[in-house]
This record gives structure tokens, C-alpha cells and sequence, in this order.
């Protein structure tokens, strides 16, 4: 018997919070009023009932409001108590949604990213077999103009790996040249990582979407009918820097780059290599800037060739780690293979995101950067004076910072940069 009325109470009391607010309310209050009937008859009937009955009026009214507010109590904190479940249950339920929201936008960049990476690696297979880069000019290239005929310098920050601080690098180097010592040099960032993370960092919101709604992208750097001319129009100006540009990439530049590449592969005769030479190495060009830093992307795509086709120096960054130590390695042997369309000689590697004691690396980077210099001395006849004497210390505020803010417009983080951008400009002016 107990355990039907306990299953029966159960079931009712399910009922009762699963029923929606008003009906909550009506049952409440139906629950009462027999309560209250069913207490009185009770009373009524019983010996508490004679007391009751001989009691002062006012006795019994205050007993009988005392009964009912108790009643009217419960109910209330029934409801409340039904209402903070309610919220809760809706509040899990929202929460679950962007759960679920937040996986599927997960996966759906995962796979993106994995289509990507597909992509330039069926192209990177090409190159392989077919040293698509490495192929014979079929027709005479734009003039590279020689370094002696002008002052401005173009750098190319380039390493096959991915995650190697190497945005970061360009773009704090960049703008403490632009805004450092005595003589500040006009820079002009191009961004050629179709990610365009750089782009972000250097831009604000408003900036890049009047940027990208204008067609003022890296883009038209590739395109061989666009005018040699266009690059005033797409150098976007840097805030805090006032004399630094940037030129943005998009995710469009991707298939750009593929376009082009897939059309060179089916027919040589559309090289596309030159392209940022053609347009680069101009008059306007060298009256308007000091230094042109491209941030190319982890891979050989059309954009990072035509930057290495176009530069004096190439500029490698990398982690002291094994992983990234043995992909400088691998880049320095890419750049070999392109010595057929560059002039560009290795500037020298950067170890970043390092790790100092009392002014020294600690120990176990001491001996990644010995390694370091040891694999790169092999492709410079033992020379290991390519790597920087100066390292880019790791740093919170290097590594959270907010888009359209540059790191080094904060002077501390300035300072960390300061070794590194005095041995950069020694070694571009020799």
C-alpha cells in the first residue's frame, strides 16, 4: 500500500513540475483549499476540534490565517523553486545548443583546414615531381633591378613550417623600423598568407573591411593586366605608425595562387613568377618606400615564389625545437632549388618565442640554438654567423595581442625587439 501511495505521490509531483506555470498555480491553490477542508473536518472530528471550538475567536483566526499563510508559503516557494528550475533547465538547454553550435563550427573549420592542406599538398607533390618552380624562363623576366640602383630593400620572412612566430616577427620588426631612432624607414607590409593574420594584427575591423569591399587586396599584385601603379591604392595605413603600410590578403588570395599555379603547370608559358617584380621594382615603388617585408605563407605557393623572385633577402624564423630546426633545413634546401628565378641571399634565421635566466637562454635551449647553428652552417661552407645573435624572448602580450594593435607600439615590448631590429638593419645595409 505504501509503496502505491509513494509511486502515486512521485507520478503527481512529476506532473506538477513538468505543468506549465498557470496550472502549476491552479493546482497549488486546488491543493490548499482541500488541505485546509481536509484539516478542518479533521479537527472538527476530533478532540483538537472541542478545544478549537471553546478557543477565543481570536485565537482561532489567528490560527486559521497562520494555517492558510503557511499554505500560501509553500505554494509561493513551490512556484519560485519551479521557476529557478524552470530558467536553469532553459539556461542547460541554451548552453547545450552553442555546444552543439561551437562542435559544428569545429568541425566544419577542421575540415577546411584539412581541404586546404589537401589541396597544397597534391600541388606540393607536383613540384616535387615536376620542379614546377624550378622550370627553365621560357621568356625574359621584368628586370630585377640590382641593389646598387636603389635604397629600398625587400625582404621575404619565409619557413615551411607553420607556427613558428614568423607573422608575429614580420610584423613587430616591421613597425619598430617604421617607428624607431633617429631615421624611422617607410615600410610597407605585404601580406601573402591567404589566413591574412597579419593583416588583422597591423588593421581594424573598419579598416579591413573597407579594404576588402574596395578590392584592395594582395590579389592585385598577381594579376598580370592590373596596373603597375596599383599598389598606392592598396597600401593601407597602419595605426600608430605613421609611416608604415600594409597591403591585406584574404582567403581569396588561396585560390588565386592555385589558379595560377595549375594554369603554369598546363602550359609554361604562363609564368606567373614575376608577377610582384613587374609591379614591385618601379621608380614609385623605391621613391615611397625604404623596406618591403613580405610574410609568406608555410608553403611555395605562387604569392611566396613571386615574393622570393622579388627579394634581396630572405629572413627565416624558427622555434628552438627539433621539429622546427630540421624545417630550416628543408626550407634552406627549397631556396637552393629556386636559384633559377631569385637573386634573394638568406638575411639569417631567428630563434624566437625563447627563454632566457639572468640574460642566457636556459640550458636546454642553449644546446637546441647550438644545434641550430650547426645544421645551417652546413649549407654556408661552416659558416653559422647566418643566425641571429639575437633572439625574440617569449612574451604574454606578444602572444594576446588584439586585433588592429601591434605589439611594439607598447614601449616595453619595443624594448624586448630593440637587439633583434638593430642586428636586422646592420645586416640589410651591408
Amino acid at each position: 500500500m505504501y509503496e502505491s501511495l509513494g509511486k502515486s505521490l512521485g507520478w503527481t509531483l512529476q506532473r506538477f513540475w513538468q505543468a506549465p506555470m498557470v496550472m502549476k498555480v491552479v493546482y497549488g491553490v486546488v491543493s490548499i483549499v482541500i488541505i485546509v477542508g481536509a484539516s478542518c473536518l479533521v479537527v472538527k472530528s476530533s478532540a483538537l476540534g472541542e478545544r478549537f471550538a471553546l478557543a477565543d475567536p481570536n485565537v482561532q483566526l489567528a490560527l486559521a490565517v497562520f494555517v492558510v499563510a503557511g499554505m500560501f508559503a509553500t505554494l509561493l516557494f513551490a512556484v519560485l523553486r519551479s521557476q529557478q528550475r524552470d530558467q536553469v533547465a532553459s539556461e542547460t538547454k541554451e548552453s547545450q545548443a552553442r555546444l552543439q553550435e561551437s562542435h559544428r563550427v569545429e568541425v566544419q573549420l577542421r575540415k577546411e583546414i584539412e581541404d586546404h592542406e589537401h589541396r597544397w599538398d597534391k600541388l606540393l607533390d607536383v613540384e616535387c615531381r615536376e620542379a614546377l618552380w624550378s622550370r627553365p624562363v621560357s621568356m625574359p623576366p621584368p628586370r630585377f633591378v640590382p641593389i646598387n640602383e636603389r635604397t629600398t630593400r625587400f625582404v621575404s620572412v619565409l619557413n615551411l613550417k607553420g607556427g613558428v612566430g614568423k607573422t608575429t616577427l614580420t610584423a613587430n620588426i616591421a613597425a619598430s623600423l617604421a617607428g624607431s631612432g633617429s631615421k624611422p624607414l617607410r615600410v610597407l607590409i605585404v601580406d601573402i598568407d591567404f589566413q591574412g593574420t597579419i593583416s588583422d594584427l597591423c588593421l581594424e575591423d573598419a579598416q579591413m573591411r573597407l579594404q576588402v569591399e574596395g578590392g584592395r587586396i594582395a590579389n592585385q599584385l598577381l594579376d598580370p593586366e592590373a596596373d603597375q601603379r596599383i599598389l598606392k591604392g592598396l597600401a593601407a595605413p597602419i595605426k600608430n605608425f605613421e609611416n608604415a603600410r600594409v597591403v591585406v590578403a584574404t582567403d581569396q588570395l588561396e585560390h588565386d595562387d592555385y589558379r595560377h599555379q595549375a594554369r603554369f603547370f598546363l602550359d609554361a608559358n604562363c609564368d606567373p613568377r614575376f608577377a610582384f617584380r613587374r609591379k614591385l621594382h618601379t621608380v614609385e615603388v623605391f621613391q615611397a618606400y625604404d623596406l618591403v617585408i613580405f610574410d609568406c605563407p608555410p608553403r611555395l605557393t605562387t604569392s611566396a615564389v613571386n615574393a622570393i623572385a622579388c627579394s634581396d633577402h630572405i629572413l627565416i624564423p624558427t622555434k628552438l625545437d627539433d621539429g622546427s630546426i630540421l624545417s630550416v633545413a628543408r626550407t634552406l634546401k627549397w631556396l637552393e632549388s629556386l636559384n633559377i628565378i631569385s637573386y634573394a641571399k638568406v638575411l639569417g634565421v631567428v630563434a624566437v618565442q625563447t627563454t632566457s635566466r639572468v640574460g642566457k637562454l636556459i640550458k636546454d635551449q642553449q644546446n637546441q640554438y647550438a644545434f641550430l647553428k650547426q645544421e645551417v652552417a652546413k649549407y654556408f661552407h661552416g659558416n653559422d654567423g647566418v643566425v641571429f645573435t639575437a633572439t625574440l624572448p617569449s612574451h604574454s602580450a606578444i602572444a594576446s595581442a588584439t586585433r588592429g594593435t601591434v605589439p611594439v607600439a607598447n614601449p616595453d615590448i619595443r624594448e624586448l625587439f630593440l637587439p633583434l631590429v638593430q642586428e636586422f638593419r646592420r645586416r640589410i645595409n651591408q
